[in-house]
């Protein structure tokens, strides 16, 4: 029994291949744009987790932070804080490696090879330790800088480079989700994405595109992250 139902025509086959080809190069940049906010979130929780992780293990062994050697406390001390970091944080950590160079961290772009130490974790994080003292009320804390893919791209700031502090009395934060000077004032969602002044009470830190401070552009977008419940919606400056 013969079918007699005619058959798609080469143009119409060309055409509707046109219109598939059409939908997809219009649908596939969100596809993997999207599937790129994932995988940053996924890996910045992962870290977040992995150094509070860590935090609490040394606190519980070695006691509060405000009771640990405050010599170390340094900032801009290279040997010091490599000398905190291995009594405090390295038993707890899988670390692979100390980057000495540029062309094994490119997270050296981001701060200063002869003041910060820069550590490679198991999975290829990297990320920055410099401990320092703000004041009595804050007391001693620690600069994070992390890169959550290593080397890998694109290596710009609050799309895989992000800052943390970890605070004496609150732990491991994002940079911008509490007031420099007192750890007890956190800041809103609108001053953490749009910008609040630093402790200096000149310069000002956000997630933004753009910044009263250029230098301080997208600093406190891992607070924007984790304050949106670990997700970048679609007000972030991707």
């Amino acid at each position: 029994m013969y079918n007699n139902k005619p058959a798609f025509t080469l143009a119409e086959i060309l055409i509707t291949l046109g219109i598939v080809g059409i939908v997809a190069a219009m649908t596939m940049p969100v596809l993997i744009q999207n599937h790129q906010k994932t995988v940053t979130v996924t890996s910045l929780k992962k870290f977040y987790s992995i150094l509070s992780q860590a935090y609490s293990a040394s606190v519980a062994d070695n006691g509060l932070m405000r009771e640990w050697d405050t010599s170390l406390f340094e900032n801009g001390n290279k040997e010091l804080s490599k000398k905190l970091f291995d009594k405090y944080f390295s038993p707890y950590l899988k670390v692979m490696d100390e980057c000495k160079s540029i062309d094994q961290c490119t997270l050296f772009t981001h701060t200063n090879i002869n003041k910060i130490p820069v550590y490679i974790l198991a999975d290829g994080m990297t990320f920055s330790f410099s401990p320092a003292y703000n004041n009595d009320l804050v007391g001693p804390y620690i600069y994070i800088i992390v890169d959550i893919n290593g080397n890998k791209g694109p290596n710009k700031t609050g799309r895989d480079i992000f800052f943390l502090d970890i605070y004496a009395d609150k732990g491991v934060a994002f940079l911008g989700t509490y007031h420099e000077d007192d750890v007890n004032e956190p800041y809103s969602r609108d001053e953490i994405k749009n910008g609040h002044l630093i402790n200096d009470g000149e310069h000002t830190s956000c997630c933004a595109t753009e910044c009263p401070t250029p230098v301080y552009t997208y600093h406190n977008c891992g607070a924007l992250i984790q304050a949106d419940g670990w997700q970048i919606k679609e007000d972030y400056p991707w």
